[in-house]
C-alpha cells in the first residue's frame, strides 16, 4: 500500500471517528406528572361547619408559581434548581387546591366545599399559601420531598379565626423523580388530614 492510500485510509478512518463522536445523545423525553387524590378519612355523619367553606385560589411566590419540579441539595438549602425534562402537569397551586376541596367534600366537613365557583362567598373562609414544594437530595443518595401550607380561616368578615402552618418532611421510596412524586403526594396526605382536623374543631 502506498504512503497516500494509508494516508487517505487514516483520513477516513478520521472521518468515521468524528462521525460517531459527532452524534447527538438522543433528547430525554419530558415526563408530566400529577397529584394523586389521597383517600379521605370516614365521612362525617353531620359537617361541623354550616353553610359554606370557600377555598381561596393558593397563593404562592417567584418559581413556585412554574411546572417545573424543583429540588434543592440538604447541604445547600439556599439553592433550588428546576428539573429540565420533569413537570407538573399544571401549576403546583391549583393541583393542590383542586385535590384539598376534593378532600373536603369527601370528608363532609362543611355542607359546601366551594373552589373555582363563581359567585359563592363563603361562611368560611379557607387561605392557604404554599411555602415549600420541592424534592431534597441528601448526600449519602437519599431523596425526601418537603411541603409547607401556611393557613389562615377566616370567618365571611374576613376575621381570623385561626393561623396554621403545615409541615411535612417525607422520605421517598428511592432517588427517581416518580418516587418523589408519590412521597409528595403521601406529605400532602398529611396536611390535609390536619387541615381537616383542625376544621372540624372550629
Amino acid at each position: 500500500m502506498t504512503s497516500r492510500h494509508r494516508i487517505s485510509g487514516l483520513l477516513f478512518g478520521l472521518c468515521l471517528l468524528l462521525t460517531a463522536c459527532a452524534t447527538p445523545e438522543p433528547v430525554p423525553q419530558d415526563q408530566f406528572y400529577r397529584l394523586v387524590g389521597p383517600a379521605s378519612p370516614a365521612r362525617l355523619a353531620t359537617p361541623t361547619i354550616e353553610g359554606t367553606l370557600k377555598v381561596e385560589p393558593i397563593k404562592t411566590f417567584g418559581i413556585y408559581r412554574e411546572r417545573a419540579i424543583l429540588y434543592s441539595q440538604s447541604d445547600q438549602p439556599e439553592s433550588l434548581r428546576q428539573h429540565h425534562y420533569h413537570h407538573w402537569i399544571d401549576t403546583p397551586t391549583r393541583l393542590i387546591r383542586d385535590q384539598l376541596v376534593d378532600y373536603l367534600r369527601e370528608y363532609g366537613v362543611a355542607g359546601t366545599v366551594a373552589g373555582s365557583q363563581i359567585g359563592l362567598s363563603g361562611d368560611l373562609r379557607l387561605h392557604l399559601e404554599l411555602k415549600n414544594f420541592e424534592r431534597v437530595i441528601h448526600p449519602d443518595g437519599g431523596v425526601s420531598v418537603k411541603v409547607r401550607l401556611d393557613a389562615v380561616i377566616t370567618d365571611k368578615s374576613n376575621r381570623p379565626l385561626k393561623i396554621a402552618s403545615y409541615l411535612s418532611e417525607t422520605p421517598a421510596g428511592n432517588n427517581t423523580v416518580a418516587a418523589s412524586v408519590a412521597a409528595i403526594n403521601q406529605a400532602l396526605s398529611e396536611i390535609y388530614r390536619q387541615l381537616a382536623d383542625d376544621l372540624t374543631t372550629l
